[in-house]
């Protein structure tokens, strides 16, 4: 690696040939770098999401360097990626860690109310306020970066700036350097933490700001004079490999993290920088579907680098078949699978690439609605970035048509209907549907003043029937519908949070590093307003048949009609496309819109038949039931066959012979019918 070392004293701002050119002269407070001692074995995702609210609130203020070290780095298999370094070991022993907790510094700085123990190592749920703390302090010291990556040789060249606007506190400051790599895919242990970063593939992360190199020393370079006016001008170059240990690096995903510390410790200011590209451009694309029913459209984006001047797009089978348009919507009507070519042209070239079998249009044979498994606490759907269509207005609306399997019985099984919910420090942005304990329902909103929540009695859904259910919010009142009638409201006031990054939560309801509220039942027709619905409308729009893109203040609609794969389209603009996480096709099951077709046990309005209690539930051989001595039962299998009888219940049913798996449980009780869901697991 060359470093080209130059080193200026200016008593003010000297006019010279080495006058800064990047770096700003004015006093400065701290910009903040989040170094987190990331695992891919590890509940890293729990810390990723708060660094990333950070950043969202404080663009171009927060950065963050994803160090991957210790025992919980060492993959567990094949589908994760070693994301390990020379550096990890003596970054991470410097900060006085406890291995049995997510360790991250903000500017390598103490803060005693979140440390491990007396070094810089903190818990991660002090992110918010340590940013925040970090953010107020003046800095007596700026820099800058810009970077260039020379295609035809792999050179990246890095040209680093650092003014000091007063003396600093050390006679000997630390300039470092470091690459890190976005779009790093992996398999990640606790992934669902930081949904927006899931991929729709089993177990796949998107790892971010992951640290593939330092350009300088492994605690920087030194800087011998700090005093007001110095100016530093240094640049860095280096030959950027193919693969770092086996790992492929992405030349359109890299960016330059900089920062001046005083010692190992103690980070007076950072900055970061995307590396431009010299040279022909890279051609990439993304497509908002993987495939589509026939007549239906696929938004493409124009993804190349570097300052593309012009595209052609061909589109064999589509309509229309070619396009110059940086995001072309394009039309397949008839069942195949089709190529994608693009040719991009900037100031160096042209290049082309084709992208084989990249559609796969099949025939429409159905409407959907989502089947969600309930105990399976990674299996829902997530809409990044979602609450940014209502956040910061005190006008907005959610429903939702429900199919409630489940009497819940323990608070680890709540169900996550839909909506945003997470904690404070990683956005908050709470607006929500969850079913409680049995069939109670809970509606909340989180505003500017304050948490306002309605919770109901048990009773409020009916197990095992179509119901529509609604939330709206209006800054003086927060109410439940149910079926377009009232439930409750709840006075209510604020502005929505301003965080833009959460993202929207079907069939399951994110709580920090614990992911299991999983809704038990089915899912149709989701739409969210920017808007407080009055009962009218709600009826109105229980059942939308016009076409969405021609109703005011309605944000986002999903009514799952896709005919395959992983993506959820958004029918109102195409912008939100919501991804199945962990679940499949087989989670889509035939439904007619608003109304359910197939086989439906009426709900018993007798409190004898509401209180029939199951459990354990999972169980492993012994089903104990209450209530409902003298009973006959069935136990059926997921495909309707009866796998077992019990005559006359008397407390309990052995399911030792049965195999796991989930099941229903029907109980006949005086000519009518109670059904639980139950698993078997052992």
């Amino acid at each position: 690696m060359k470093k080209l070392l130059l080193f200026c004293l200016l008593p003010f701002l000297l006019a010279g040939s080495y006058a800064q050119t990047i770096v700003s002269t004015s006093p400065e407070n701290k910009r903040v770098v989040v170094e987190d001692y990331s695992g891919v074995m590890w509940e890293s995702p729990y810390s990723h999401i708060r660094t990333q609210h950070m950043q969202y609130m404080y663009p171009g203020q927060v950065f963050a360097i994803c160090i991957h070290e210790g025992d919980n780095a060492v993959p567990g298999g094949d589908d994760y990626l070693d994301l390990r370094t020379p550096w990890g070991p003596a970054l991470l022993s410097q900060t006085d860690y406890t291995a049995d907790y997510l360790t991250l510094t903000v500017n390598r700085h103490y803060f005693p109310d979140y440390a491990h123990n007396s070094g810089t190592a903190m818990h991660a749920s002090g992110i918010e306020d340590a940013v925040k703390t970090i953010m107020l302090d003046a800095a007596y010291v700026n820099v800058a970066a810009e970077a260039e990556i020379d295609l035809s040789t792999n050179e990246l060249t890095v040209h680093v700036e650092a003014y000091y606007t007063a003396n600093g506190t050390q006679s000997t400051n630390y300039l470092n350097v470091a690459l890190v790599q976005n779009e790093l895919v992996s398999w990640q242990e606790g992934r669902m933490s930081n949904p927006n970063y899931c991929t729709t593939n089993d177990n796949e992360y998107r790892e971010m700001a992951v640290l593939r190199q330092l350009l300088t020393d492994q605690f920087g370079d030194e800087i011998a004079t700090t005093t007001s006016g110095t100016f530093i001008d240094r640049t860095y170059n280096w030959i950027i490999p193919d693969y770092i240990e086996d790992i492929e690096v992405d030349l359109t995903n890299l960016e330059i993290v900089v920062f001046v510390a005083e010692t190992t410790q103690e980070i007076i200011n950072g900055n970061s920088c995307i590396p431009e590209l010299i040279g022909p451009p890279i051609v990439k694309m993304e497509k908002s579907l993987i495939g589509v029913c026939s007549g239906e459209t696929i938004q493409y984006k124009d993804l190349s680098a570097s300052d593309i001047t012009g595209r052609t797009w061909s589109f064999p089978g589509g309509t229309p078949s070619s396009s110059t348009e940086e995001f072309p919507v394009v039309e397949y009507q008839n069942p195949g699978e089709y190529n994608v070519t693009l040719s991009v042209t900037n100031s160096y070239g042209t290049s082309e690439h084709t992208f084989s079998n990249v559609v796969n249009v099949q025939d429409r044979s159905d409407i959907f609605c989502i089947e969600f498994d309930g105990w399976e606490a990674s299996h829902w759907i997530n809409t990044p970035y979602a609450s940014e269509l209502i956040a910061g207005t005190d006008q907005f609306s959610l429903m939702c048509w429900v199919f409630p399997m489940f009497y819940v019985d323990d608070w680890t099984h709540f169900g996550g209907i839909v909506g945003f919910r997470e904690f404070s420090d990683a956005g908050g942005m709470s607006f929500y549907i969850l079913q409680l304990g049995g069939t109670s329902l809970e509606a909340r909103v989180e505003t500017e003043d304050g948490m306002f929540t309605i919770g109901t009695p048990d009773g409020a859904l009916e197990l095992y029937e179509y119901q529509h259910l609604a939330v709206t919010y209006d800054g003086s009142f927060l109410r439940l519908y149910k079926n377009a009638e009232l439930l409750q409201e709840l006075e209510a006031t604020g502005l929505y949070g301003n965080a833009g990054h959460v993202g929207l939560n079907i069939g399951g309801a994110l709580l920090g590093n614990y992911t299991g509220w999983t809704f038990d039942g089915e899912v149709h027709e989701v739409t969210l307003w920017n808007k407080a619905l009055n009962e009218q409308e709600i009826e109105q729009y229980m059942c939308i048949e016009q076409d969405p893109k021609t109703i005011d203040n309605l944000a986002l609609y999903y009514t799952f009609s896709e005919c395959s794969g992983s993506s959820i389209i958004d029918d109102k603009v195409g912008n939100y496309q919501g991804m199945m996480l962990d679940i499949t096709d087989d989670n889509r099951i035939s439904s007619e819109v608003c109304e359910y077709t197939g086989v439906a046990e009426k709900p018993l309005t007798d409190d004898r038949y509401e209180k029939v209690m199951v459990y354990p539930n999972p169980v492993k051989d012994i089903i104990n039931i209450t209530n409902c001595e003298g009973a006959d039962a069935e136990l059926l299998n997921m495909t309707g066959q009866v796998v077992q009888t019990q005559i006359n219940v008397q407390g309990n049913i052995d399911v030792s012979s049965v195999p796991d798996g989930f099941y229903l449980l029907r109980i006949y009780m005086d000519g009518t019918q109670v059904v639980r869901k139950v698993n078997i697991r052992r």
